[in-house]
């Protein structure tokens, strides 16, 4: 009876679909947080519509309370993937850093996610005047991080 039960819901399991994890993505994003030993780290959760649009989501960078030459926080206003590099750019909300770079302005960062476990992932930061609404592509050079992981999703 145990086998005839195993055999059944096994056979269940196969004709019905436990999750649509096979259908492919579709948003594009890039989320994670990395560190390294300068120590910087930032944060980013980000997404859009597989087009790029509709982009929402929040980031932040600091550096360590010894080097505090990095701190803000900000909302999304754009995003750019292209296969495992992403542009993410935002409009900084708040920051420790007086005078510059200013609230209300922007900033723009590439992320990598170079797979799984996340050692090696990059990412380079430049602040803009304005907040960005449309992010460039994403470019070729970042600095690995040592620490954490980005996940970058790039939908068809």
């Amino acid at each position: 009876m145990k086998r005839l039960m195993l055999g059944s819901l096994l056979a269940f399991c196969l004709v019905v679909p436990m999750s649509a994890s096979g259908d492919p993505p579709t948003s594009d994003k890039a989320d994670g947080t990395v560190a390294d030993l300068y120590p910087s780290e930032l944060h980013i959760n980000a997404i859009s519509d597989a087009d790029g649009s509709n982009a929402r989501g929040h980031f932040y960078t600091r550096q360590s309370p010894n080097a505090p030459i990095l701190d803000e926080v900000g909302d999304v206003t754009c995003l750019n993937v292209s296969g495992n590099r992403a542009t993410v750019g935002g409009r900084i909300d708040r920051s420790k850093l007086p005078g510059f770079p200013g609230e209300g302005s922007g900033m723009l960062f590439l992320v990598v996610d170079n797979g799984e476990p996340g050692d090696m992932d990059a990412w380079l930061g430049s602040f803009t005047g304005l907040p960005p609404t449309v992010c460039p592509p994403p470019g070729t050079y970042a600095f690995p991080h040592d620490h954490g992981n980005f996940v970058v999703q790039d939908a068809p």
